[in-house]
This record gives C-alpha cells, sequence and structure tokens, in this order.
C-alpha cells in the first residue's frame, strides 16, 4: 500500500469590490446634505438605481471614518435606511472631516461600495 500523501494548495481568488459609480446599482439618497451633527443624529437611506433579482435582497453597512484623528472607522448602521448612530469619540476636534460609505452585497454574493465626504459637526 501507499503510505505517501501529496497535497497540492491553491490560492483562493478574493473578490473585487465594485467602486465605479456608474456600475454600482445603488446610491445614497440620505443624508442629502454634507453636514452632519453629532448632537441631531441624521437619516439614512439607500436607493436601489435598477431592480434585478439579485438586488431584491441586498445586505447594506454603513461606515464612517476621520482619517485625520486616527481613530479608525465605525460601524454608523446596517439596513437600507435608519438614523446613523455616531459615537463622540470618532473625532477629538470639531468640524471634522468624515468619510461615510456604504457597502452593499447583493444576492449573487457581489460587493458593491460608494463613498461621501462629509462635515462632521458637534
Amino acid at each position: 500500500m501507499l503510505k505517501s500523501y501529496r497535497f497540492e494548495a491553491k490560492t483562493a481568488a478574493l473578490q473585487e469590490v465594485e467602486q465605479i459609480s456608474q456600475k454600482v446599482p445603488f446610491e445614497m439618497a440620505e443624508p442629502s446634505t454634507d453636514t452632519i451633527s453629532i448632537s441631531k443624529p441624521a437619516q439614512y437611506a439607500a436607493k436601489l438605481k435598477r431592480e434585478s433579482r439579485a438586488t431584491r435582497s441586498m445586505m447594506w453597512l454603513w461606515t464612517g471614518e476621520i482619517a485625520t484623528d486616527g481613530q479608525g472607522y465605525r460601524v454608523l448602521g446596517t439596513g437600507s435606511k435608519g438614523t446613523l448612530k455616531i459615537p463622540p469619540e470618532i473625532a477629538r476636534r470639531f468640524p471634522a472631516v468624515l468619510q461615510l460609505r456604504l457597502v452593499g452585497m447583493n444576492a449573487n454574493g457581489k460587493v458593491y461600495s460608494i463613498d461621501k465626504i462629509m462635515q462632521l459637526t458637534q
């Protein structure tokens, strides 16, 4: 009997996140202004640009980051609409520049991402 084994390792190909705005099937409907306040939470909403079988059951992740303070990104919300829950410790100095990112995954597992730059005030 053969007593040796041979395994072949294959590298897993990672999926590329689609960031070209013309190919992303959704857009940020809310917040529509360029300024958000921590004291008054803003509404968020994602709007589909084109309907398909894959976009009927989307999964959503809203994140925010203030790069100058080095605190890293925070999850601000999940779902297609709701209220942004911005933690006060996300920024040390106000006003700050907030990068709001919306990541959506369709039913086929394709991931899309869009960004919006906003001003964060107290």
